[in-house]
């Protein structure tokens, strides 16, 4: 392996804690990592998108759903109901090799295990993974009336850490697997790519570095000085540079993740707002009176610089205005250089201002509580823990909490010390009360459900760190393989398992005062991976062990957290 590259993969494996897995798997895992994070740039699981196994030949498959990494049927199939047409779905297939070559033979061999994906009757050997990703395609497919353009959009990507040589019969074996994949009707668009060292480096480069536009204006006011906002402009903006700068990515696509503070998603537009968008935009005197006719477009950066005819931002979220972006973006080419946008740019960093704008800028219709999940007392309550906790904490247990999404890009903060909002709630809901069913499935349903027991401003911050503290270190187990690394879908029940062999009880309830003295004890064992503390999670592999192997459809029965009970409890008697 080229140097450069290790050196990369190094501080990789160090950050996700993969040192105990064999050099290929470790590089399997980085280039799955860089390759999806290009189309979904935020935190995901990487052992969700990675095969564990030697087959077909495919090693990592992730589809991206209307703008969201989805893993299982369940998450596809919540997106999907959405009052929503013409969704966006791209499907990403990755082979990795550590060669400094690209061999036909390997190509081809990739090609086949695509194709073989594909197909209602493989050949080929198919482990859980595959598996899984076959339905996730199967829904997919089912769903194609929602799907924008009738089609799913396909991407294969060869990875190996040499030069690519744009020798002719490599060029033509890509070619001809891109042919192949057409040719089986699935997909809109599909695109066979090769990933090499260069281009690996700049993506992951691009996994740390966040990201920045500067874009054009054609004038602007500043506000007034506003406490807790460091300054703030109202600015006119040509569309289309607003379009090519700030809300498309360098390969011309839609940045979707500048939306994740917005707390509505894009409608689509068959939506009735959207339409009467889109027909200003049609409309000659519409187009050059839409700055005026629109409510413009609200952007929050930590950093914001202005000179005379432009404006530079970093780390920037729309906050309001993914309606219009939307739109704007799906008819760009309609657009003409008299069409204006209104923009409104904040500089804050402050969570709580940043939340107020974010309330305020999307009061103009309902918007359910789920969606201000950031603005709980609970949960500014477990940030200032996790902030507590961190500075007085060795460095083995040190964790972050992410109050805002990523809060902690580009601070060399390993990506596994860092749990947000919904992965610290589905901890909570799976150990404290009990429910890893409902954590195993889509979030946003198990958020609905629980919301108020697990939201209660009454509720004990520890609770959070706790059960955040033990999923890194079940986490951490597997990755390292001291638990057999298919137990990684087993992580929620697990959580429940070990609190039992630890405390021997259900215990408090959240909002006791005694859950202290509780949770401590399972901070203790947490705290340092020993023969002591091994020991328990041993237990909880020998009691998943003894309940049976079970499909993903059985993980989300309340059955299953039942019967993983009756065992524990009867290992206890004993």
């Amino acid at each position: 392996m080229h140097k450069i590259v290790s050196s990369h993969l190094k501080r990789f494996v160090l950050e996700q804690s993969f040192d105990e897995l064999d050099e290929s798997k470790q590089f399997e895992r980085f280039s799955n990592f860089c390759i999806v994070y290009k189309f979904y740039p935020t935190r995901f699981d990487i052992s969700a998108i990675t095969s564990e196994d030697d087959d077909c030949g495919i090693d990592g498959i992730s589809f991206i759903v209307d703008g969201e990494l989805v893993t299982t049927r369940d998450e596809a199939s919540s997106i999907f109901n959405r009052p929503k047409k013409n969704v966006v779905v791209d499907i990403v297939f990755i082979q990795s090799k550590r060669s400094e070559k690209f061999e036909r033979g390997e190509i081809l061999k990739f090609g086949d295990g695509v194709s073989d994906f594909l197909n209602d009757s493989p050949n080929l050997p198919q482990g859980e993974f595959i598996q899984n990703s076959k339905d996730l395609f199967n829904t997919v497919i089912e769903n194609v009336p929602k799907i924008a353009q009738g089609k799913p959009n396909c991407h294969l990507f060869y990875a190996t850490t040499g030069t690519y040589p744009h020798a002719k019969e490599i060029e033509g074996t890509f070619k001809n697997v891109q042919q192949r994949i057409k040719d089986s009707g699935y997909f809109k668009e599909v695109t066979v790519l090769p990933v090499d060292r260069d281009e690996l480096v700049k993506l992951w480069s691009l996994t740390y570095s966040g990201v920045e536009a500067k874009f054009e204006v054609k004038g602007y006011t500043p506000y007034p000085e506003i406490s807790g906002i460091k300054e703030a402009y109202l600015a006119i903006v040509p569309a289309q540079n607003f379009i090519k700068n700030v809300l498309s990515d360098e390969d011309g696509k839609l940045r979707t993740f500048i939306f994740e503070e917005n707390v509505r998603s894009f409608l689509g537009q068959d939506n009735p707002v959207n339409k009467m968008i889109k027909q200003t935009l049609v409309d000659g005197s519409g187009r050059a009176r839409f700055g005026i006719l629109n409510n413009g477009i609200t952007i929050i950066s930590p950093n914001v610089k202005v000179q005379s005819d432009s404006i530079y931002i970093e780390n920037f979220q729309i906050v309001n205005g993914c309606q219009t972006s939307n739109v704007l973006y799906e008819n760009k080419s309609i657009l003409s250089d008299e069409t204006m946008l209104t923009i409104k740019v904040v500089e804050a960093t402050d969570p709580d201002v940043i939340s107020e704008i974010v309330r305020a800028t999307n009061s103009q219709t309902k918007v359910e509580d789920i969606q201000f999940l950031s603005l709980k007392p609970i949960i500014r309550k477990v940030e200032d823990f996790f902030e507590a906790l961190a500075e007085d904490s060795d460095e083995e247990i040190k964790l972050y909490f992410e109050r805002r999404d990523r809060q902690f890009v580009g601070q060399g903060i390993p990506d596994k010390r860092i749990f947000d909002i919904k992965q610290c709630s589905r901890a909570v809901v799976s150990m404290f009360l009990e429910r890893p069913d409902l954590a195993a499935r889509y979030p946003t349903q198990m958020l609905e459900e629980l919301h108020e027991k697990l939201f209660d401003e009454r509720n004990k911050e520890i609770a959070f760190y706790t059960a955040s503290l033990a999923l890194y270190r079940i986490q951490l187990l597997i990755g390292n393989k001291k638990i057999p690394y298919n137990f990684g879908k087993y992580k929620w029940h697990m959580l429940m398992c070990i609190k039992y062999l630890i405390c021997g009880n259900k215990g408090p309830d959240l909002t006791s005062n005694n859950l202290e003295k509780f949770c401590k004890r399972i901070i203790e064992v947490c705290k340092n991976l020993n023969d002591e503390s091994l020991n328990y999670f041993k237990q909880v592999e020998d009691v998943i062990k003894q309940a049976g192997e079970v499909n993903r459809d059985k993980l989300k029965a309340k059955s299953y957290a039942e019967e993983l009970k009756k065992i524990i409890h009867t290992k206890l008697a004993t």
